[in-house]
């Protein structure tokens, strides 16, 4: 009889997760059951930038080996036939910063890093050092649905509903992979989980296609400019702790000021958008098995979620490690001899 796998939640974690359990295990039958989907996610609110950033207290192996398989997995979809498709590209451009800053741990993961040279520093007044790199931006707005429908043209199911509880589908299912988000504040009662709202403006401006980001995340309110596919992404916002999801002008007009110092031709472009999304804040990812009783019986569970602002970094290589963990379940007989 075929394991059935029920994932939980339809961002970029959840959605990626079930698509390699899919292709990994092939003998199982995986669902995929949200509240919301694209483009009603947390994803579809963000820049999309492969840039790793610390975790709070996940370890920085482990975040550097999910980073890595995350971005050699979306170099390969980059450098594909389906890129435009699945909304994934190269993205070149300057991290800015007021004083020195030593080299990040995951510089040699990218395609280019090296420092920027006077001539460079020049063009942005008022910081002394940063780095010039070639990363990938993905459009989630582009990549969940193009994701999703591959997921369905392999026999994947697809539910829309709000799960409150484990026990709600545990009869249903052998396995539930938890990759809710901010939704397991409520569902695995996850009280360390809290909203870190990101608000960003998006540009009609088809000149701008270099990236400038100021690095230094001392605030949380450094400016960005991230030129994408469809339009061009200002930030930003890391306000922890808050729920608001209506656009704050005051915010609106921060963002708007700072990103013009960054390029100021981009006073001539139009605003499209204004959006605010909640990224799913926690201590560190969670991403464990854990086995719940419940009326006498087992529920087996993964947990993958708590990435933060990290999702697009970490999505691949973390549905890697959660694939395993349910292979284990699925054949332990096997993976016992590996």
């Amino acid at each position: 009889m075929k394991k059935k796998i029920c994932v939980i939640g339809a961002g970029v974690i959840g959605i990626s997760t079930a698509r390699l359990l899919q292709e990994t295990l092939p003998s199982c039958d995986v669902t995929i059951i949200a509240e919301k989907f694209s483009p009603h996610t947390t994803g579809d609110v963000s820049a999309g930038v492969w840039k790793p950033h610390a975790l709070g207290d996940t370890p920085v192996e482990l975040q550097s080996k999910w980073s890595g398989n995350t971005f050699e997995h979306l170099l390969k979809l980059c450098m594909g036939s389906e890129a435009s498709l699945a909304g994934i590209q190269l993205l070149s451009g300057y991290l800015l910063f007021q004083d020195y800053t030593e080299d990040p741990s995951w510089s040699n993961q990218m395609l280019r890093f090296c420092h920027m040279t006077p001539r460079e520093l020049a063009q942005f007044p008022g910081y002394r050092h940063g780095w010039f790199i070639i990363t990938i931006k993905v459009e989630c707005r582009r990549y969940l649905p193009w994701m999703l429908n591959k997921f369905k043209s392999m026999g994947g199911a697809v539910l829309q509903r709000k799960i409150h509880s484990f026990e709600e589908i545990s009869a249903d299912y052998d396995i539930i992979v938890n990759c809710s988000g901010l939704g397991s504040y409520e569902l695995a009662k996850d009280k360390t989980m809290q909203p870190i709202r990101g608000q960003v403006i998006r540009v009609r401006a088809p000149w701008i296609t270099t990236m400038g980001c100021d690095d230094a995340t001392i605030t949380g309110r450094e400016p960005y400019v991230f030129p994408g596919m469809d339009d061009v992404v200002l930030g930003g916002t890391h306000d922890y702790g808050d729920w608001n999801t209506e656009p704050d002008p005051t915010d609106t007009k921060r963002i708007w000021e700072g990103c013009c110092k960054l390029f100021p031709s981009l006073k001539h472009a139009e605003i499209l958008e204004v959006n605010v999304g909640h990224r799913p804040g926690r201590p560190s990812v969670r991403l464990e098995k854990e086995i719940v009783t419940s009326g006498g019986k087992a529920i087996k569970i993964v947990h993958n979620y708590g990435h933060g602002g990290g999702g697009v970094t970490l999505h691949w290589g973390c549905a890697q490690e959660a694939v395993q963990m349910v292979k284990e379940w699925v054949e332990p007989c096997v993976t016992s001899r590996l």
